[in-house]
């Protein structure tokens, strides 16, 4: 089973650099950020040149409570069994 990584603010700067290194390692990855348009052509763009598993979550930590933040972790346990 592959490691993954979460990476949140995935979708620019250090987070997507971060994330194209961790994917070329063989690293499946769940990316976090506000724009679910980028992180879901990053995801994608991860998944085809990498070959990994990689999952885009839309998540803005300004607005995020605790219920949310909850939700936010299930989501992760459910589509990958180790994080």
């Amino acid at each position: 089973m592959r490691e993954t990584a979460v990476i949140i603010g995935a979708s620019s700067g250090l987070g997507k650099s971060l994330a194209y290194v961790l994917a070329a390692n063989g690293i499946n990855t769940l990316l976090a950020a506000r724009n679910q348009r980028d992180l879901e052509a990053i995801a994608n763009d991860l998944s085809i040149r990498f070959n990994i598993e990689s999952k885009p979550v839309q998540l803005d930590l300004e607005k995020v409570g605790k219920e949310e933040s909850l939700q936010i972790i299930n989501e992760c346990f459910n589509h990958f069994s180790e994080i």
